[in-house]
């Protein structure tokens, strides 16, 4: 019975040190992205243009990316060689908040850690990092918030989440594609 009781008590102790150390990955993954994107590589991908089958928002990713258009606010991409790795893409217009963007995305935002970015032409990025769970898997999930000033005191919100498996994620590939990404979601149009 004690060594039962002992076998019980290591099982508990491996589980808490295999969960601690789940959350300092998750934090140093959360850190880089949101303190210290690298720039992208300079021999990327050859990229596509895409857009959202309403027009509503225009980017590139890579060319080998497949592309699905569910309706003409969403669309997803992602790498064939990798399916794990995906990029959602949906677009809103909401009214504007009375303290303006800013304040509408950090209210988005809730108690999370992240970072608001002034772009050109008055536009606002948000960048958040959060951890899920997606088909059964561990998944770290890379989130930008881009609220772009429209006339009639409306704002054009376009959500970008790349979901990768937790295991990967500090993955020097992955690293490039966030950092790619991320170029490329700055100099998206929204319109």
């Amino acid at each position: 019975m004690l060594l039962l009781a002992l076998l019980v008590v290591g099982a508990f102790a491996l589980v808490l040190l295999a969960e601690k150390r789940r959350r300092e990955r998750l934090a140093h993954v959360r850190a880089a992205f949101l303190v210290s994107i690298p720039a992208p590589p300079e021999h990327g991908p050859v990229l596509k243009d895409v857009a959202l089958r309403g027009g509503a928002v225009r980017m590139r990713v890579p060319r080998q990316w497949a592309e699905e258009y569910p309706d003409e606010d969403r669309a997803s991409f992602h790498d064939p060689g990798n399916l794990a790795r995906v990029l959602r893409l949906s677009a809103t217009d909401v009214a504007s908040a009375p303290d303006g963007p800013r304040a509408f995305l950090q209210a988005r935002a809730g108690g999370q850690a992240t970072t608001i970015d002034e772009l050109p032409e008055g536009c606002l990025l948000l960048r958040a990092l959060d951890a899920s769970r997606e088909d059964g898997r561990d998944v770290v999930v890379f989130r930008w918030l881009s609220a772009a000033p429209l006339a009639s005191a409306r704002v054009r919100l376009a959500s970008f989440s790349f979901s990768v498996p937790e295991r990967l994620a500090l993955d020097p590939l992955t690293r490039d594609v966030v950092a790619l990404l991320d170029h490329e979601i700055r100099s998206a149009r929204l319109s």
